[in-house]
């Protein structure tokens, strides 16, 4: 029969002090990463290039409109609405600053006709929530009577008047006239 035997080491509870560096416990840093780096490679997973530092609030409205390297712009695609709709229901609720990035949207969506969608991802971000309509509402209005001059106040109002009936339109109502023939 063959000797057996059985070596058994027995360390203190901190043994890093004892061991060489190498058999020390790894460190791992756990940390977030910034938003900019999420949105980065989110990104980059719909093959979108965009370095960190260049993910301002212009260039990404800019890039969300642009159509000149793909066939429609990012902002005509439904599932990149549907994300940025669940960004904007996080920023409505929990963010201080939220009316003043509603107002860079509004501005944005008077850009041509990607527009018209930026306007659809804030009517989508309420989920049909009537409170959140009439914040999205009395905001819109507020901004636009408060342009500088009378030209401004008319570009704002009919922003204003668009996201309005695309706030109705998402409850169900239709504007009719007194005569209730539909048409108005």
């Amino acid at each position: 029969m063959a000797n057996e035997g059985a070596l058994v080491v027995v360390l203190p509870p901190d043994p890093d002090h004892l061991l060489w560096p190498e058999f020390s416990r790894p460190h791992v840093p756990m940390t977030r990463p910034s938003g900019k780096a999420v949105l980065s490679k989110c990104l980059k997973v719909e093959h979108v290039e965009f370095a960190e530092q260049d993910l301002d609030r212009a260039s990404l409205k800019a890039h969300l409109a642009d159509a000149s390297s793909r066939s429609a712009a990012l902002i005509t695609n439904s599932g990149v609405r549907r994300q940025l709709a669940a960004g904007w229901r996080v920023v409505v609720m929990r963010v201080d600053g939220w009316l003043e990035k509603f107002k860079e949207w509004l501005v944005a969506s008077n850009s041509g006709a990607s527009g018209r969608h930026l306007l659809n991802v804030l009517v989508e971000s309420t989920h049909g929530e009537l409170a959140k309509f009439g914040m999205l509402h009395v905001a819109s209005r507020d901004w636009a009577a408060a342009g500088a001059d009378s030209e401004e106040c008319a570009a704002r109002q009919r922003i204003c008047r668009e996201l309005a009936r695309k706030i109705d339109a998402a409850q169900g109502l239709r504007l009719t006239d007194l005569k209730g023939t539909g048409i108005c």
